[in-house]
């Protein structure tokens, strides 16, 4: 692989990484004692860290597919647009418990911008992979 090559592919494991990352270290922070909307909180977390394990579990299998002929078995059985589809849903689902809730609840504000922005991107890139027409 090119500089370039490596750099993009690097983009694309990395970004989704550190914006999960940021949501769970933020949820993490947050006194979870006094959140009435616990639940909704943790069920997006759970949404989000789904989609980027699937995000990456994709990307895996489509740099592994011309090297491996298991990957490129895999590879032909699994439909990228149900994939895709599936974890669209997902990361909106996420994106909607970000946004509703209750909002006088001020220390969930971080914790609902940094789902938001893990959701917002995992839905563009699930979209773009979805526009792909191989």
């Amino acid at each position: 692989m090119k500089f370039g090559e490596l750099t993009f592919v690097a983009l694309l494991l990395g970004v989704p990484l550190w914006l999960v990352l940021r949501a769970w270290r933020t949820y993490l922070a947050v006194n979870r004692t006094a959140l009435e909307d616990l639940f909704q909180m943790r069920m997006g977390l759970m949404l989000i860290t789904l989609s980027t394990g699937m995000w990456f579990a994709a990307l895996v299998l489509m740099l592994l597919e011309d090297h491996s002929a298991e990957a490129k078995s895999l590879a032909t059985n699994v439909s990228p647009a149900m994939l895709g589809l599936i974890n669209l849903l997902l990361s909106a689902i996420g994106l909607v418990c970000s946004a509703r809730g209750l909002r006088s609840v001020r220390q969930t504000g971080p914790l609902r911008r940094a789902m938001g922005a893990s959701s917002g991107c995992l839905m563009l890139m699930w979209f773009f992979l979805l526009a792909n027409p191989h």
